[in-house]
């Protein structure tokens, strides 16, 4: 039997939706809004007042296609009303872009990662720059999500560890939020970031299942089930990395990382882009069935060794929505260099609310329920309880780009290739190259699908991005021809910074959901 909703829910759930109908079409008249939300003329008079009054929105101006009067005016979101700031740690650098309450970026920093610094100095001091470049004081910020390589620890939400960053310790998160003065901060891991980035804004839009191969420098995977982002007792579920080619202690990053896809490159003629050395000569192919570890092995950028030892079950995450249900989400993949823009968020099934229901009337109405579960759901106990309307049309905008100058957009030493160089290869490659590199994916694929069966497969990262639906064809078919378990493949969509984009989208859904638990 449902619960009935109390008059205060019913109307947080409407302000609510309301609120997100105007981040994703940016002003509304009331009578559009009653249209789109189905609630009556009076229900919307009064949520339009409280959301005024509460400096949530803002009249805008007049529709052309109404008479004077309180139906002619255009609401619009207070944009300055409140910002975010969305942080990327990289093995070189580390990035932050501040963003205003619709999804505009307003201001945008990066640092070299000095190795000597503390991590939360360094991150605390990349996100001053950032506000000096909005033009913004400290207190005008509200909420940080920072993304980070490695495992982040259920239990205290903190970096455990981080292998391609050895001092990156665990004081990150008090050490920031300290800094902070107390401000909401989540620490999450890059390639769920990303994951939820596809989800909001690209090719995981409205899947509740699915997998996400993120292919890149390093190798990574993230795992949605059932609409819940599924972790592992230690934060370390999806460490595809450790994937064996055999017997011989080769893994998957040996097969299919920079180092590898540089020797593929050069067995098919291409010429990578100049600053990469000649290639190893011997990488493993999973046909050999004992794989040789190429001469240059890779270092994931993606997947890190877990630490000694376990931690308990994903607690909760504080700023869950009061009576919303939780939405499916999405996790990870590599991040690549901001530029570009994904295709706007769209709803399925009609007037977006907090919970993805239709809007309630004071006078009938139930509370959603969320069922409860082993795994950490992607909704208000975990990230966000928004669905993708509420992320704002306005972030589609193109990110800033960065210089050519930073370390990650630039070619590796040692026959490493950076992650543009790594897009590159993979766009000019023939189709006997793709075919090869699909045979190579699908060793990795084959294994994720047999065991999990999520029924979608991501290739996201730069090589799963430029190759695009060319490879993802090509994987799709192998796999049909190998497992028995329909699985549709298709390429990450989400242009730009995925990891950057997947924070400013995770700390402006906590945000969203904090200011409506106030009221």
């Amino acid at each position: 039997m449902p619960r009935t909703a109390s008059p205060h829910t019913a109307r947080l759930i409407n302000d609510r939706a309301a609120f997100d109908l105007l981040l994703e079409h940016g002003s509304l008249s009331r009578a559009e809004l009653q249209q789109r939300t189905g609630l009556s003329r009076a229900t919307i008079g009064d949520l339009v007042d409280r959301l005024e009054a509460g400096n949530l929105i803002t009249p805008v101006g007049e529709s052309p296609a109404r008479r004077r009067g309180p139906n002619a005016v255009l609401y619009g979101v207070v944009a300055d009303r409140a910002h975010v700031a969305g942080v990327e740690v990289r093995a070189g650098e580390v990035l932050a872009s501040v963003n205003d309450l619709t999804g505009n970026q307003v201001g945008s920093a990066r640092r070299p990662l000095d190795p000597a610094a503390e991590p939360d100095q360094l991150v605390f001091d990349t996100i001053t720059d950032a506000l000096l470049d909005a033009q913004l004081e400290p207190g005008r910020l509200d909420g940080v999500v920072v993304g980070t390589p490695g495992l982040i620890d259920p239990e205290t939400g903190d970096v455990s560890y981080v292998g391609a960053l050895p001092t990156w310790h665990d004081n990150l998160l008090p050490g920031l939020r300290a800094r902070l003065g107390g401000l909401p901060v989540l620490v999450e891991n890059e390639v769920n970031l990303v994951g939820l980035a596809e989800h909001r804004l690209g090719a995981a839009q409205g899947e509740t299942t699915f997998a996400l191969l993120s292919l890149g420098t390093g190798v990574g995977m993230a795992v949605i089930l059932n609409g819940r982002l599924h972790r592992g007792r230690s934060g370390g579920a999806g460490e595809i990395s450790y994937l064996p080619l055999g017997l011989t202690g080769s893994t998957f990053p040996d097969l299919i990382a920079g180092p590898a896809l540089l020797a593929l490159a050069h067995s098919h003629g291409l010429t990578p882009p100049t600053g990469t050395s000649t290639p190893p000569t011997s990488t493993p192919t999973p046909a050999t069935g004992t794989p040789t570890p190429a001469e240059v092995p890779p270092t994931p950028h993606e997947a890190t060794p877990n630490p000694p030892g376990g931690t308990g079950p994903t607690p909760a995450q504080p700023g869950g929505a009061g009576a919303t249900a939780a939405q499916p989400g999405g996790a990870g993949a590599t991040a690549a260099q901001p530029g570009g823009a994904p295709r706007s968020p769209e709803v399925p099934g009609g007037t977006p609310t907090p919970s993805g229901a239709t809007p309630v009337s004071p006078e009938r109405s139930s509370a959603p329920h969320t069922p409860g579960g082993a795994a950490a759901p992607l909704g208000a106990s975990d990230h966000t309880s928004g669905v993708s309307a509420a992320v704002p049309g306005a972030f589609d905008r193109n990110p800033r780009t960065p210089s050519p100058d930073a370390p990650q957009a630039r070619g590796l030493a040692g026959g490493r290739l950076g992650a543009e160089e790594l897009g590159e290869v993979v766009r000019q490659a023939p189709p006997a190259f793709l075919d090869e590199l699909a045979d190579r994916i699908v060793f990795g694929a084959r294994a994720v699908c047999a065991v999990l069966d999520p029924g979608v497969l991501i290739l996201a990262g730069t090589i799963g991005r430029a190759g695009g639906e060319d490879l993802a064809a090509r994987v799709e078919e192998r796999l049909a021809a190998l497992i028995p378990l329909p699985t549709r493949v298709v390429p990450g969509t989400v242009e730009g910074d995925p990891v950057l984009r997947g924070a400013v989208v995770v700390a402006l859904e906590r945000l969203y959901t904090q200011m409506f638990d106030q009221q």
